[in-house]
């Protein structure tokens, strides 16, 4: 009876360290799955945040030109130059984070920054006239502006009250 008390603990502790192991195995792939939703969770947030920030300088650049059009300001040159690095620095900007929505990104967010882009193009070089320019281009980064913080709160389930 002796051995048989023996066999029936070792195979109780067997069980015992089974259990264990399939536990410890669980939570450690539960833990690296929630690590890793994490990661791409804000790796998406840091694409989203990058395209509205490149949106929003390109508006604020319009914003001035149009300012300097309606009130018939000569800045100086370096103001001048300023603006422009500023707004291609934005539209590269755009084109990288264009680059990076492919991978992380819906192909929803994907078409609507290449559509984006066309749309900006023919209203910079299409326009009859320099304002005309400025508001076709102004009101296009606001609709993709709109649109995309629509969808990047649908994906990321973001809520103001998220954030205090």
């Amino acid at each position: 009876m002796d051995d048989a008390v023996w066999a029936f603990e070792g195979v109780k502790l067997l069980g015992q360290l089974l259990a264990a192991g399939l536990v410890g195995w669980i939570g450690v792939r539960w833990a690296l799955a929630l690590y890793k939703a994490e990661k791409i969770w804000e790796r998406q947030f840091e694409a989203y945040s990058g395209v509205v920030k490149a949106l929003t300088e390109m508006h604020r650049v319009l914003g001035e030109w149009e300012d300097q059009e309606i009130r018939r300001l000569n800045p100086p040159r370096e103001q001048i130059h300023e603006l422009q690095e500023s707004y291609r620095s934005a539209e590269r900007d755009l084109d990288a984070a264009r680059g990076i929505a492919l991978l992380l990104l819906p192909q929803s967010v994907v078409d609507l920054l290449r559509d984006t882009q066309v749309k900006l193009y023919r209203a910079q070089h299409n326009a009859p006239s320099f304002m005309e320019s400025i508001d076709e281009r102004y009101n296009v980064i606001d609709a993709a502006r709109t649109r995309l913080i629509e969808i990047a709160k649908e994906q990321l389930k973001l809520q103001a009250a998220d954030f205090g």
